[in-house]
Order: C-alpha cells, then sequence, then structure tokens
C-alpha cells in the first residue's frame, strides 16, 4: 500500500512538472534566484523497518548554493514508530544548461527515537541523502529524494527512505 501510494504521488508530481512546462515561460533568472528561506515536506516510504514516512524541514540559506536547518522524520507503522530530528545541512547545485533542475546533497547529526512493539530507544543518528528537484513555478520545487540514516541502534543500524516532495522557496 505505501509503495503505491509513494509511485502515484511521484506520477503525479512528474505529470504537473511536465504540464508547468507547457505553460508561460519565466527566465533562468527566475529559478537561479536567491531565496533566504526554505520549506519542504515530503511523503514516502523507509526501508527495514518498513513504515509511512512523513518528513519535513525549514532552511536558512546562506547563499544559492549552502543551507542549514532542522529536519523531522517521522516513520509510522502498526507496530514501528520512528521520530528523528536532526540539524541538516545542505548543498544545492543547478544543472546547466537545464535551469528548472537542481540536485542537493544533505547531510545531518541528531537523534533516533524508535518504538517497536512497546519499547522505546534512543539512538544518535547520523543522516545524509540526496534530492533532484524541478521548479515547477517560480519558487516552489517538486522532486524526488532518498535519506539514509545511521545510527547505533543494535536492531537495524540503516534506516533508508525514499520520499517525493515539495519546496517553496521564499
Amino acid at each position: 500500500m505505501t509503495r503505491v501510494l509513494f509511485l502515484s504521488l511521484a506520477l503525479s508530481l512528474i505529470a504537473s512538472t511536465a504540464l508547468a512546462q507547457t505553460s508561460q515561460p519565466q527566465s533562468p533568472e527566475d529559478f537561479l534566484a536567491y531565496h533566504p528561506f526554505s520549506g519542504r515536506l515530503g511523503i514516502g516510504s523507509t526501508v527495514s523497518p518498513e513504515t509511512f514516512l512523513l518528513m519535513g524541514t525549514v532552511e536558512g540559506h546562506l547563499d544559492r548554493f549552502f543551507s542549514f536547518g532542522p529536519m523531522l522524520q517521522l516513520g509510522l507503522h502498526r507496530n514501528t514508530n520512528l521520530i528523528v530530528p536532526t540539524l541538516s545541512g545542505r548543498f544545492t547545485a543547478p544543472i546547466y544548461p537545464l535551469d528548472r533542475i537542481k540536485v542537493s546533497l544533505q547531510a545531518g547529526v541528531g537523534g533516533l527515537i524508535r518504538k517497536e512493539n512497546g519499547f522505546r530507544t534512543y539512538d544518535f543518528d547520523f543522516e545524509t541523502g540526496m534530492d533532484l528537484d524541478v521548479f515547477v513555478i517560480k519558487g516552489l520545487t517538486a522532486g524526488l529524494g532518498w535519506i539514509l540514516n545511521v545510527s547505533g541502534d543494535r536492531v537495524d543500524r540503516t534506516v533508508w527512505s525514499l520520499y517525493a516532495s515539495a519546496a517553496y522557496h521564499f
């Protein structure tokens, strides 16, 4: 069910991006402009343990390429819940000559709270990931991404996450 939801969301984001590209043209400067803040929301799935993923981040941008801010990941399932708050840094690079597309690499540190079958564990977490975003309109991107969370948890040291996201740059 989670995979079907994730795939349908990803396909709808790709379709909306294609429709937006056929609308009124915008100059490349609109997409590459500096925005001091951005907010990103995502929905997807984690792998091992398999949970429904909700993620969000708010970032302050130092310039067009570097940003920092808190990220919160929530993994929800019947018997397993994950809460992963981290402080992340992101490096973003536009792909020339495709002005609408950008790739970003992120890394951060924080904690991992895992509740499984009534038992709760707390651990240190290191997260790293990558996003591929497409500007739909000025200030709004749609994208796909993955995150790898590495912790000292004795059950699952790594938690992979795949998600579709939308970000607003203001």
